[in-house]
């Protein structure tokens, strides 16, 4: 999951949506229909919601079963409290400019807890020879909508700085064609400005290569711009004037968990249970999907709902059809961990003024990002005390996270003393380990979804949800649930009649 997100300066360029809702009224003329949903993290959750939603039409009968392997609901979304501190395992917030987080909190009863981030503080830095540079003002993740914040900006060198602000003179490519972003950020303007902008943001947001992702698959939006207008800059420029409603980032007062207890408290008609591995499916004599599941008999189901990681689903369709089960075995994925550390006050020299930093690969730098969680959400941390929260691993780092837990939080101090002057010891360290957990959206992301799409094709009554394939953001993850639980529906009412 995209974990250092919450750093990127941007704006959200999400083409325009239906807001959540449910669709028509459906009936299920077999009443012991069932749905079983494999994982209980925020897709599986919210696809249970929305099927739910359905259920509560007159005439709708299904049973819905959740299966979660670990002993926990909520996946990536985990919250502790540690003596006063508010401390977040995976993301501390979601982008409020995709709708389907806000919208789905106010429908669980959560609006009064939705928490703006402190946007009087909102800068973030970049390590540039080995100290922290404000990132200039004006961009929209890697592309600058103002050129003058760019020109007054230390981070980078004059004659990248000219560079780039030839970007409106560069012709637009004249095909469109699956490019890395680091390809298309390079042409469009300039080499230094890869290293030093597009690497960093898109590292904290993907924990990818920029070399590797795809443009296509990832921000589109900026293809579009460039062949619509011919130029990044002037795209953006014509886009500027929306005034957002709400800050950017958006959290929850109690964390982040709070999203996930508040899913499961509205499960009224799911079966949920964890500790539960689904071990593999198998297509019944019935045309239905044979679930075996650990320390259980195998059952039937009519619908299947995986909503885990490709690599995971794999394992399991292996028995079901063995191209597919290649298909999703091709999506790549990073590993990560977060490391909370809280302290005194006056331990800290820098006065951390911003939301936190990135650090490109070029730095040498054994941290991706480290985020100032009592800055940016004030109320983390009892009063005059600071909580941050670093990043280590990705996909071009991940030998890091080789090491033990204390040999980690080591390292972070280690880098936090040289950037941040911080040497006295933390108040306490919490590390958060994250196995394959964020996907990789290389090149042919695209064709390897259309290939995914027709091998389903096959197997009617099978979905596949969750951040491997439309999108990494929570908001993401939700609008998926929500075409997935409408396209589960549609399939029940078509098997119903």
């Amino acid at each position: 999951m995209a974990f250092t997100a919450e750093l990127a300066p941007t704006q959200d360029l999400d083409r325009p949506s239906l807001p959540i809702s449910s669709s028509k009224p459906f009936v299920v003329i077999n009443a012991s229909s069932t749905v079983l949903i494999a994982g209980g993290g925020i897709s599986g959750l919210a696809t249970a919601y929305f099927l739910e939603e359905h259920l509560r039409e007159p005439g709708a009968h299904c049973h819905i079963r959740l299966l979660e392997s670990s002993p926990r609901l909520g996946g990536i979304l985990r919250t502790d409290w540690v003596d006063g501190f508010v401390v977040e395992a995976g993301p501390d917030s979601f982008l409020s400019q995709k709708p389907w987080g806000v919208e789905l909190c106010r429908k669980l009863g959560l609006e009064d807890s939705l928490q703006d981030s402190n946007d009087r503080q909102r800068k973030t830095f970049i390590v540039r020879r080995g100290r922290l540079v404000e990132f200039p003002a004006g961009f929209v993740l890697f592309a600058p909508s103002r050129l003058s914040p760019l020109v007054r900006s230390q981070l980078l060198s004059w004659p990248a700085k000219c560079r780039a602000l030839c970007e409106p003179w560069i012709s637009a490519c004249a095909t469109v064609q699956d490019e890395s972003i680091g390809a298309f950020v390079r042409r469009r303007f300039g080499s230094e400005f890869v290293r030093y902008v597009a690497q960093p943001l898109i590292a904290g947001v993907y924990g990818g290569d920029v070399e590797r992702l795809s443009l296509r698959s990832t921000f589109p939006q900026f293809q579009e711009l460039e062949q619509e207008w011919g130029s990044v800059v002037r795209g953006l420029r014509r886009a500027a004037g929306a005034i957002p409603q709400r800050s950017l980032f958006v959290t929850l007062r109690s964390g982040m968990g709070e999203m996930a207890s508040a899913l499961r408290e509205q499960l009224r008609q799911t079966e949920v249970q964890t500790g539960r591995p689904l071990i593999r499916l198998r297509r019944a004599s019935s045309g239905h999907y044979r679930a075996e599941v650990q320390d259980e008999p195998a059952w039937e189901a009519q619908a299947v709902v995986l909503a885990i990681p490709s690599h995971a689903a794999a394992r399991i369709l292996e028995g079901v059809d063995e191209g597919l089960s290649r298909s999703l075995g091709e999506i790549p994925y990073a590993s990560s961990a977060t490391i909370s550390l809280a302290y005194r006050p006056g331990d800290i020299g820098h006065p951390l003024n911003g939301f936190g930093f990135l650090a490109p690969q070029v730095e040498r730098c054994r941290l991706l990002a480290c985020t100032w969680t009592h800055v940016k959400f004030p109320g983390r941390a009892p009063r005059d005390h600071a909580l941050l929260r670093a990043f280590v691993g990705g996909s071009q780092q991940e030998e890091l996270l080789e090491v033990d837990d204390d040999t980690l939080i080591l390292l972070v101090r280690e880098e936090l003393k040289t950037l941040l002057g911080i040497r006295a010891d933390p108040l306490f360290a919490r590390v958060y380990r994250w196995d394959k957990a964020m996907p990789q959206y290389v090149l042919g992301h695209e064709e390897r979804l259309r290939r995914l799409e027709e091998k389903l094709e096959s197997h009617p009554g099978l979905f596949l949800t969750g951040n491997a394939y439309r999108g990494v953001g929570i908001p993401d993850c939700i609008r998926e649930a929500q075409e997935t639980a409408r396209r589960t529906v549609d399939f029940l009412q078509h098997e119903g009649k």
